[in-house]
């Protein structure tokens, strides 16, 4: 799995930028989880 800073870079998780600090919820990180899970089947 990827760093949750370049995921959100990326724009594949939901996430917001403070000052050199990357933020997201738990509930975007499962989503995220869920939407790999779905690829590798």
């Amino acid at each position: 799995m990827l760093e949750p800073r370049l995921l959100a870079r990326l724009g594949r998780i939901d996430a917001v930028k403070r000052g050199k600090v990357w933020y997201t919820t738990r509930q975007a990180v499962q989503k995220y989880i869920d939407s790999v899970e779905k690829l590798e089947q």
